[in-house]
């Protein structure tokens, strides 16, 4: 009788876990409740996100803090002709308008919650595309970016434009109808039920313990994370897979090509100039012996009609200055370069628009 209730009461458990798991509300939810330090609150990644997925938290020279803001400051002004918007991902988050120079409107749209922008075009528009290296030959293996990123107003236009490919998606032999097996399944499954089951304050003494022994007695990281050759940095695993895998003639053409379309899709819709600035992976800069030249390729092929941020070039050389060691994101001086790197261009184009 006891064995039939507690196999019942772990089938109830396990099927109410596996729900929440699923559920981007319940999780979302679960998520605020359990931020805080309390023992059943959620370990957060306070060092690094590296660190803290391979609970190096005692190995001091791998703490890291990511950049958040920059310290340049400036100020809008009505006077300028030039607009800058900027569709990026985590690197590019927290830049505000106040970070960049002769411009008269700053606009973010962050890739990962999509969005739309406002176009005024009485002004000089200026399109920055920041993407990290590991999702380029995802995101523009396709030409999704068109669907993510839309002007406001002609949201319902832009399936009907002549310009626009016939199709923006991968097209799959299926003999089903198309589902949205979203409703049915969460993509983040295996991280929400880890969340659920194993991350707890509580738990991690154990987890850091083993993390201490295998770095210690067995000279390597847990997980998802591998420690760099020369000992200095964190990497993540799958960034130390890809950034070895050959990029193949075809597969360049295809890359260039879709980049090509969207260029041509936003200079249509309004745009004056629009740039590419792909940051690498830590990978990359720690470990330039092992890796297959992805940036350099798309970014020194002249069939590209974007203009280029190569913030690749300034990194490679400075390694330390500019990559965080427990993190997968650059450091404060990185970021700091890549602003200022952008406030040249735009002092420059402010400069050629006197002159004419």
């Amino acid at each position: 009788m006891f064995k039939k209730i507690a196999r019942d009461l772990l089938i109830l458990f396990c099927a109410v876990t596996l729900w929440a798991s699923t559920s981007r509300t319940i999780m979302e939810y679960t998520s605020q409740k359990r931020s805080t330090d309390k023992w059943w609150g959620f370990y957060d990644y306070l060092n690094g996100n590296l660190v803290g997925l391979s609970h190096l938290d005692i190995v001091k020279k791998f703490n890291s803090h990511p950049a958040l803001g920059v310290n340049e400051h400036h100020t809008l002004d009505s006077a300028y002709n030039t607009v800058l918007y900027l569709h990026g991902d985590s690197y590019s988050a927290y830049i505000q308008d106040v970070n960049f120079k002769c411009i008269s409107g700053f606009q973010n749209i962050n890739r990962y919650s999509g969005g739309n922008y406002t176009l005024d075009r009485t002004k000089r528009n200026i399109l920055i595309i920041e993407i990290a290296e590991m999702q380029v030959r995802d995101y523009f293996g396709s030409l999704r970016m068109i669907k993510d990123v839309y002007e406001a107003d002609k949201r319902k236009e832009i399936t009907g434009l002549p310009h626009l490919p016939v199709s923006t998606d991968a097209r799959y032999l299926s003999f089903f109808p198309d589902i949205n097996t979203g409703l049915f399944f969460n993509k983040n499954i295996n991280q929400n039920l880890e969340c659920n089951l194993f991350n707890y304050n509580f738990m991690m003494p154990m987890f850091g313990s083993k993390a201490a022994l295998n770095y210690y007695f067995f000279h390597r990281a847990s997980g998802d994370v591998v420690i760099s050759n020369d000992w200095k940095f964190l990497l993540q695993k799958e960034s130390t897979i890809k950034y070895r895998i050959p990029i193949t003639s075809d597969e360049m053409t295809e890359l260039i090509e879709n980049l090509n379309k969207i260029g041509n899709h936003y200079k249509q819709y309004g745009f004056s100039e629009i740039y590419l600035s792909i940051i690498p992976c830590t990978a990359t800069i720690a470990q330039p012996e092992e890796y297959n030249n992805f940036i350099p390729l798309i970014q020194n092929d002249p069939r590209l009609a974007l203009k280029i941020i190569d913030i690749y070039s300034v990194m490679k050389n400075s390694p330390e200055e500019y990559l965080c060691h427990g993190d997968t994101h650059w450091n404060i001086n990185g970021k700091q370069k890549w602003v200022e790197m952008i406030n040249e261009i735009l002092a420059k184009n402010q400069t050629q628009l006197k002159n004419h």
